[in-house]
């Protein structure tokens, strides 16, 4: 009777094993279909800007949705976001639940007027206080500036440039135009 109970209770142990792989199965090979769905722009969550949107980091970059969540090269389109917005910082993460991509996102904070000609084409912003240009689409100014100065002729090789005098103007105050020209 005892070898009988044995079998039994292997019998049932053994069913039970079954139960949990073929569960574990259905759970893995759902993730794995979830994350070759489309993503598309209303799949996007942005978090930190309220004036930064989906359409905004859809035109901003060379992401072309509808596009498998798998394939998103997040670490590619953070570089790429982060140079063209004028981000200090940004994170991106595909989501499998909630299905999606979630972009966290850290601005510059702006302290002066600012101007660059990109292509002969005049672009209004701002700089923050490492020197990098911050177009004015993406700020909400609510309050005067912290600086009354000016930047015109803004350039890409100029931040760190531009961040000294900042350091120099808060000790003087004295400074009402920066003027760059080749």
């Amino acid at each position: 009777k005892s070898s009988l109970r044995f079998v039994n209770s292997y019998k049932i142990i053994s069913s039970k094993k079954n139960i949990y792989y073929c569960l574990f199965f259905i759970v893995i090979s759902s993730l794995y279909l979830k994350s070759f769905q489309d993503i598309n722009l209303e799949d996007i969550k942005i978090f930190g800007s309220k004036l930064i949107t989906k359409e905004l980091i859809a035109k901003n970059s060379s992401l072309l949705l509808p596009k498998k969540l798998i394939f998103i090269k997040t670490k590619y389109f953070e570089k790429e976001l982060k140079e063209n917005l004028g981000l200090k910082n940004i994170s991106i993460k595909r989501q499998i639940y909630p299905f999606g991509l979630e972009i966290f996102l850290q601005t510059r904070d702006p302290i002066a007027y600012a101007e660059k000609n990109v292509e002969g084409k005049l672009i209004k912003g701002f700089i923050d206080e490492e020197g990098f240009f911050i177009n004015k689409n993406i700020v909400n100014i609510k309050d005067d500036l912290p600086y009354k100065f000016k930047v015109i002729g803004w350039k890409e090789t100029l931040p760190e440039t531009i961040s000294k005098i900042v350091i120099a103007y808060k000790a003087n105050r004295d400074l009402l135009l920066i003027s760059i020209s080749e």
